[in-house]
């Protein structure tokens, strides 16, 4: 009998499939009934609905509406969400019942957020986001990817020597490269959005970073623009990489400067 997670809130149980779907009825309700009371939406991990699924059988392939959204409404006659996806750039509807059907992670979760009774610290937040970025260029954040030889600076340095002896993977690259072009095009999305919370003299390091970062998904392009990948354009390859190295690091001791010019 294949076993599935369920998180609802911070809760989180490994369960039967008959036990999942009980739960599932229940978390359900919940949802709904928080929405109607609070009338507030709900925070949900990749709701990927069967027509999603259908456009890219491969999981691996899929395009997943990227980690966190928003359940902004339901269909109690079609028992499904309507979620709101800033990845997919709009709204979609999505069975309540294939939670953990059709995405990696396995997982029904839905994350309810009370109503605060007290003010709220936006910069707080945000400067804990840059501090774990920054940690996890540093190796300190591995997460679920654990079995790779290196992490952050680390398994960009480790890509950069591979690329210098003319020992690289070249069927990896483009992989890597979009993967980078798309994390870093995340982060001056976040960046850009939150950069007016912050005081004025810690702006001025944080669109330094935006810059930096620019400079790196620009170079990742100039990778992808490669391929085919011969010797020749290894020995370019090289060039760009440490050019994207160089401004990730620029990147994140601008980074640095902004957590150190916004303290309280």
């Amino acid at each position: 009998m294949r076993v599935k997670d369920l998180i609802i809130g911070l809760l989180l149980a490994v369960i039967t499939c008959t036990a999942y779907a009980q739960d599932e009825n229940s978390a359900s309700r919940k949802v709904k009934k928080r929405m109607e009371i609070d009338i507030r939406p709900a925070v949900v991990y990749q709701p990927i609905s069967d027509e999603m699924a259908d456009e890219a059988p491969n999981p691996m392939l899929m395009r997943l509406p990227s980690m966190w959204n928003l359940i902004v409404g339901y269909d109690e006659l079609a028992n499904t969400y309507v979620i709101d996806s800033h990845a997919r750039k709009g709204r979609f509807t999505v069975g309540w019942n294939t939670f953990g059907n059709n995405d990696r992670s396995r997982k029904f979760c839905v994350v309810i957020v009370k109503p605060r009774t007290t003010s709220f610290d936006t910069l707080k937040p945000l400067r804990t986001t840059i501090r774990r970025a920054i940690e996890a260029a540093q190796g300190m954040r591995p997460a679920n990817t654990t079995e790779a030889t290196a992490h952050g600076l680390a398994a960009w340095e480790m890509w950069y020597n591979a690329f210098q002896r003319k020992n690289v993977s070249t069927g990896e690259i483009k992989h890597h490269a979009n993967f980078l072009k798309r994390s870093r095009g995340w982060a001056i999305a976040f960046l850009n959005g939150v950069a007016h919370h912050f005081p004025e003299d810690a702006r001025i390091p944080l669109h330094a970073a935006i810059k930096h970062y620019e400079a790196v998904t620009a170079a990742m392009d100039d990778m992808l623009n490669l391929e085919p990948y011969d010797a020749m354009d290894i020995q370019e390859g090289t060039k760009i990489l440490s050019r994207a190295l160089e401004n990730e690091r620029a990147a994140l001791a601008n980074l640095q400067k902004v957590l150190d010019k916004s303290e309280n």
